[in-house]
């Protein structure tokens, strides 16, 4: 805010100058005046110059003085103000609260109009209207015609159009020029002179005559051609009139140019100094008064781009889209200090080993097959200094030690115990993260409070190095990570983490059971049924998580069927076929096939009798894979350079071997053997020879399968290694990953056994899921080999498509509610978040995915996580994030690929919408584009609205962009909700709202009066 002894700060802030004056009303009061008088920045520029020169207006409102003034006075009044006086007209003194100007002179209503000769009676009056010539004319003879103006204008068109439509016509006239004056005068320019349709706009004698000529040509009627410019002949808008004819903008800027009266520059000025010189734009952006605080770096620069939170610097400024020099891709790049050339975020943060000197470098030049690190790109002595601990040339760009010697240094902080040396324990954790390829990556994750206390807590004995001290810890991502490097190191011995997870999942059901029968009903049909079938049928092998996700499905429906039981006063023991049956059709069933299995179990132990209910039999694959397609897809997998090996080779396993994901996630690299010039592949107990060129494809698997970043290489002996050290990828995520590559459909279709190779072994068929019934299975089970399950049933027992159910609707309510396939997917277990701190939770759990693979992303954070984000005490269901491309979509699913998914990235055409939907921790996560066209600005998920209007917000180390509460609170109007709009508009009227942008949204999306009546009590927010 302006002060008294920073008055050229006025050029860019005219509150302090009212406050000076006005003492009853606040700043804040002052502010939202003047935005709403002068909102603009020349605006406001001009209004506070105007102050400066004669500050007395306030007082006295005498002119001559800009019209912005006078309106600023006017509504200082009406706000309350006092000591400000309202504008008085120029010749009697009279106070105004509305005025007339005659440059920058302000009249009274009596003393303002001009008296001229009306051009039909003679008669010095007040103008009232021109005629068709021009000419004034009274209010008593005026210039009739009773002719329709459209028809008039049609009749023209017609000449040049015989086929012209009046109704196309009549409708662009009307958008166009919606004031009927306006339109007469159209008409009767058009009849005077028609070739104005055809190339001579720019002698329209009125601007509104260019408007509808561009629709009418847009519209494809014959005749019609777009005015150009008179002196620079391109086809743009035409501006303003110039010496009789209208111009371009550019035109008009280059006949102002003038000489800059502080840099000698000849451009149009944009301003004048208190002397009225001319001065640049550039001299006014760098005017020590217009500099602002970067919101990023926090200097006071020259503004380069604005946004929500405020004002960014050059310095700072968004990186504009171009051709990276390493990759080839077009993204936002940053040309390279070293090269000079550009360079993407992801190849600036790149790691590899450089192909000239084999050292692990941060990549600066090269291609992604041959990268080339900076000394070699750039040999200067200057530039890459010796590291003073280990003499290791680096760009320090600090005095002190280069990464490894940190992270060196950080490890022996937190792992050394009390006398100063590292417990043999974790000598091997110490020595796997010191020789890490990424030294900052691993100094990264060393600096997480929890990573860093825990390690600590080891390292100095306050905590034992067991598996059970590690289990008191909260559950969470951080700690199973911390667990699993301790375990791929050597650390802590490896333990089944699934069925330890299904034993805790398993007591904390049961004991949340509200009664005693039931209670010990769930522990018998866990323990002695789902669990102790699930050792023995994984045989000492560890629990996959698709056989957790069963079984935990299994228990949850029967404790479901149970709490309904309990609720209409009934057991199991006494329940009967009719209360099954009303149970299967209420609206409170869910799992209902898995229940299927209690009950059927139940009635085996005779805990229920008098039920009955049927297995549904699985009939098994839907149809084979098309042969051709099978071909073709084999064919791309082997030659396309583009996909990386892993998937290439997993989905060649399936595609020419029929092994399906449940098997090939299984593969170590001991069933990859090279004897004699010949590669086997072991897929049952008779190894395979592997043609070339796939053959090589499964040794370059062998060879460059991607260790963990923050571990040096472990000795992994998984082929398909995982997210976490030491465990391979799940069997749900390489079938993710292979659906994406058209690979495996989401409904199992089986290569046809008749086209496999004739050195194919039989089918593998690992250790089926803990859940199978020795009855005949439902169709949502698991099958032995077949990896995910197929899709669920519905109650008449028809196969249901993911991709046959959009997320709600079309455009912004399809984005707004995925829970309409989270719902439908009984499959899948998924529940609303329970408060604020598990949002933060979940989202910081995939924000820190989805930055390692695409750092860049541009999104918006929508829906009622948005609004929890920023405040509002608000239920949430899921978590819906807004992209505007689909390659970000599918990005975004490539760093979730390890959660289940419930949608894989796939284009619904009814929405319309590129969607994407996984479960993290239990919680939809789900990405979209809305491909809705829309210029509007307003709405909450399509148009300019959600990326023009949003908040960032500090989450878990991330900073999450959401989409402004005012766009959210539209969208509950419109779907009438209450229970959600009501805690929206108590919490913007605690903290005020962007009334303009309500307005604005309401105004755009039709939001009916009713409702748009409870927004009138809310105060306007302060802006930046």
């Amino acid at each position: 805010m302006t002060t008294p002894d920073h008055d050229g700060r006025a050029v860019a802030d005219p509150i302090g100058l009212i406050t000076r004056v006005e003492n009853e009303l606040g700043p804040e009061t002052i502010r939202a005046v003047v935005t709403a008088v002068a909102g603009g920045r020349a605006k406001s520029r001009a209004l506070a110059a105007a102050l400066v020169r004669r500050p007395a207006v306030l007082n006295d409102g005498r002119s001559p003085a800009p019209r912005a003034v006078g309106d600023l006075l006017i509504a200082l009044r009406k706000a309350g103000a006092q000591a400000i006086s309202p504008p008085v007209c120029t010749e009697c003194g009279k106070h105004l609260r509305t005025l007339q100007r005659r440059g920058q002179s302000w009249y009274c209503g009596v003393c303002g109009p001009v008296y001229v000769a009306c051009a039909a009676c003679g008669k010095n009056r007040r103008i009232s209207t021109r005629d068709r010539s021009g000419q004034p004319r009274c209010a008593k003879c005026p210039d009739t015609d009773d002719r329709d103006p459209l028809a008039v204008v049609h009749s023209v068109i017609r000449q040049l159009d015989p086929h012209a439509d009046l109704g196309l016509i009549a409708d662009a006239v009307r958008r166009t020029i919606p004031r009927a004056a306006d339109r007469q005068k159209l008409a009767w320019a058009l009849e005077a002179n028609p070739s104005l349709l055809t190339g001579k706009g720019h002698l329209a004698p009125v601007p509104a005559i260019v408007r509808p000529i561009d629709v009418l040509h847009d519209a494809d009627v014959a005749g019609i051609v777009r005015p150009a410019c008179p002196l620079c002949h391109r086809v743009v808008r035409l501006h303003r009139p110039l010496d009789g004819q209208r111009v371009c903008r550019s035109c008009i800027a280059r006949s102002r140019v003038i000489e800059c009266g502080r840099c000698g520059a000849r451009r149009e000025p944009a301003t004048r100094d208190t002397q009225g010189r001319p001065l640049c734009p550039n001299c006014l952006i760098r005017d020590p008064a217009n500099l602002e605080t970067c919101t990023v770096c926090g200097e006071r620069r020259v503004v380069n781009v604005r946004t929500s939170d405020g004002p960014i610097c050059p310095n700072c400024r968004p990186l504009p889209p171009l051709v990276c020099s390493i990759c080839g891709r077009t993204a936002p790049c940053a040309l390279s200090r070293l090269t000079g050339q550009p360079r993407c975020g992801a190849c600036d943060q790149r790691e590899a080993r450089c192909t000239l000197c084999g050292s692990f470098r941060r990549v600066h030049s090269g291609t992604p097959e041959e990268p080339v690190c900076g000394p070699c790109t750039k040999p200067d002595a200057e530039l890459w200094r010796p590291c003073p601990l280990c003499g290791q040339a680096e760009r320090l760009r600090a005095p002190g030690p280069c990464r490894r010697c940190l992270l060196q240094q950080r490890l022996d902080e937190l792992l050394a115990g009390p006398s100063g040396a590292v417990a043999p324990k974790l000598r091997a954790l110490h020595e796997a993260l010191a020789s890490t390829e990424r030294a900052a990556t691993a100094i990264h994750w060393l600096s997480g409070g929890i990573v860093s206390t825990v390690l600590s807590d080891l390292g100095s004995g306050r905590r034992p190095l067991t598996h059970e001290a590690l289990d008191e810890l909260p559950e969470g991502k951080v700690v199973e990570h911390i667990r699993s490097v301790l375990v791929a190191t050597g650390a802590l011995p490896a333990r089944d983490e699934q069925m330890i997870r299904l034993e805790r999942g398993v007591n904390d059901l049961v004991t949340a059971h509200s009664t005693a029968e039931g209670r010990q009903i769930l522990h018998r049909y866990a323990t002695w049924h789902l669990l102790r079938r699930l050792r023995h049928r994984t045989r000492c092998e560890d629990v996959t998580h698709e056989q957790l996700v069963v079984a935990r499905q299994h228990l949850r429906a029967a404790a479901i069927l149970l709490d309904w039981l309990t609720e209409h006063g009934l057991t199991i023991a006494t329940c009967r076929q009719a209360d099954l049956e009303q149970w299967l059709t209420s609206g409170d069933a869910r799992l209902r096939r898995e229940a299927g299995h209690f009950v059927r179990w139940a009635l085996a132990r005779k805990i229920a009798s008098d039920l009955s209910f049927p297995a549904v039999k699985w009939s098994g694959p839907s149809q084979p894979m098309d042969g051709e397609v099978r071909w073709a897809t084999a064919r791309r997998l082997l030659h396309d350079d583009t996909i990386r090996t892993e998937d290439r080779l997993a989905g060649l396993l399936l595609l020419l071997y029929a092994q399906w994901p449940s098997a090939i996630f299984r593969l170590t690299v001991d069933d990859i053997e090279e004897k004699g010039g010949a590669v086997r592949i072991r897929l049952g107990d008779v190894p395979v020879d592997l043609p070339e060129p796939l053959a090589d494809l499964a040794l370059q698997q062998v060879a460059v399968r991607r260790s963990h970043a923050v571990l040096a290489r472990t000795a992994s002996p998984w082929l398909f290694p995982g997210g976490q050290p030491g465990r391979p990828i799940s069997a749900w995520a390489m079938g993710e990953r292979l659906r994406k590559h058209g690979t495996l459909s989401r409904r199992p279709a089986r290569p046809p056994c008749s086209n496999l190779p004739p050195s194919c072994p039989p089918r593998f068929s690992p250790a089926p899921s803990a859940s199978t019934s020795p009855s005949p299975s439902s169709g949502n089970e698991p099958q032995p080999g077949t990896g995910a399950p197929t899709p669920p049933r519905s109650a008449a027992g028809t196969a249901r498509e993911p991709s046959a159910r959009s997320p709600g609707g079309k455009g912004e309510r399809a984005m707004s509610d995925p829970a309409g396939i989270l719902s439908t997917m009984d499959g899948i277990e998924t529940r609303p978040l329970r408060d604020r701190h598990e949002l933060d939770a979940v989202l910081r759990t995939g924000f820190t995915l989805i930055r390692i693979v695409a750092p860049g992303l541009r999104y918006r954070l929508v829906g009622t996580a948005a609004a929890c984000l920023q405040g509002v005490d608000l239920s949430v269901g899921d978590v819906d994030i807004l992209v505007d491309r689909r390659q970000d979509v599918d990005a975004v699913a490539e760093a979730l690929a390890d959660f289940p998914c419930v949608t894989a990235p796939q284009w619904l055409a009814s929405a319309p919408q590129y969607f994407a939907c996984y479960i993290l921790d239990g919680v939809g996560f789900s990405v979209s584009t809305v491909e809705v066209p829309c210029d509007e600005d307003g709405w909450e998920c399509q148009g300019p609205g959600p990326w023009r209007h949003y908040v960032t917000v500090d989450c878990g180390g991330h900073r999450i962009e959401c989409v402004r509460l005012e766009l959210r609170l539209t969208t509950e109007f419109l779907r009438d909700r209450p229970d959600r709009y009501q805690p929206l508009l108590t919490h913007l009227g605690a903290h005020g709202a962007d009334l303009e942008l309500l307005q604005q949204s309401m105004t755009v999306r039709r939001v009916p009066e009713t409702l748009a009546r409870l927004t009138r009590g809310l105060q306007a927010t302060r802006k930046p």
